[in-house]
């Protein structure tokens, strides 16, 4: 069998990909470089655990970075709160680390407490502040005096951490292992929706209350478990229970309470209930960090939170102290 060969037969030659196709593949790279990058930052962030500082309260107390006008940082203590809708900075904290806020044009304003009766503050804007993955320039706070929680506390606090920096965070509060882990995921707990009208609102839950379904403000810097205002505690059965060492701290001041309302019956969660769980009657709907011992996820991205469940499958909280903030 005879092979012949063809020295003129021409084979077409490799020619360099249309333009069009090197920039597709460019995009390519590129986005393959995005996402590669975004997987490390959420990682990295998933990994950051900020310390809770040790107070009787049981308050989630944490230490941040607030920045100089110069650019110079500084560690502050400061009270993470969901229950404020805005931050809070501490009218001793000096002037180098804010500003006037110029939307204010120098008015005076006022923000409510806890109970419902204004407070006088001033509307500010931070230098910068730093905790966990929040990095800020110029947020905006309110300056006022925190001089009535500081009183109570070992240590006093420069400020609070507020809804409007905590928006769009995802993180879980550990209290027994006194730390906040951000980017953490639920982990087993009972999960929950939650109601939040924008990014500096408040977040409120629906609970049940002796049968009767209420919102709460979800807050974990209010010390008690359930408060419960007048209005929705009337006709439900109460008691008057007499506490010689009750305080109750309020950004108006301390006041000494010998006797108060509790209200009895079953507190619910969607099909999950709190075994003796301690209900007040206050001025407004709050669930307080007693309800979120051990541990409470918050989601803030997608409006959720999850609670710590027992070996009863029944939620867990932890004993009250006599105290309310």
């Amino acid at each position: 069998m005879s092979h012949s060969l063809h020295p003129h037969t021409n084979y077409p030659s490799r020619q360099a990909p249309p333009a069009w196709r090197r920039l597709a593949w460019l995009v390519r790279l590129f986005w393959m470089f995005l996402v590669l990058l975004g997987s490390s930052a959420w990682a990295a962030s998933s990994n950051l655990v900020t310390p809770l500082e040790p107070n009787h309260h049981g308050l989630p107390l944490v230490k941040v970075q607030l920045q100089r006008r110069d650019g110079d940082r500084r560690e502050a203590l400061m009270l993470v709160d969901t229950g404020a809708s805005i931050s809070v900075l501490d009218q001793s904290v000096a002037s180098c680390f804010w500003e006037a806020d110029p939307a204010s044009r120098g008015q005076a304003g006022w923000v409510r407490s806890a109970s419902g009766a204004p407070v006088p503050a001033q509307a500010i804007r931070l230098h910068g502040i730093e905790c966990g993955p929040i990095s800020l320039q110029g947020p905006s706070a309110v300056r006022m005096d925190l001089g009535a929680l500081n009183s109570t506390l070992e240590v006093p606090i420069a400020g609070i951490i507020g809804m409007n920096l905590l928006a769009r965070q995802t993180f879980r509060v550990d209290f027994r292992g006194r730390a906040i882990q951000w980017g953490a995921g639920p982990e087993g707990a009972y999960v929950q929706e939650l109601q939040i009208r924008d990014d500096r609102s408040a977040p409120t839950l629906r609970l049940e209350v002796a049968g009767r379904a209420i919102e709460a403000t979800c807050d974990s810097g209010a010390t008690g478990f359930l408060e419960l205002s007048q209005a929705d505690a009337q006709g439900l059965r109460q008691c008057t229970r007499s506490q010689a060492n009750r305080r109750i701290i309020d950004l108006q001041g301390v006041q000494h309470q010998a006797s108060f309302q509790m209200v009895s019956g079953q507190v619910r969660l969607g099909s999950r209930h709190w075994s003796e769980p301690e209900v007040q009657v206050g001025a407004r709907n709050i669930l307080g960090v007693q309800a979120m011992w051990p541990r409470v996820w918050f989601d803030f991205k997608n409006n959720r939170v999850g609670f710590s469940m027992g070996s009863d499958r029944g939620l867990e909280s932890r004993p009250g102290d006599g105290q309310t903030f």
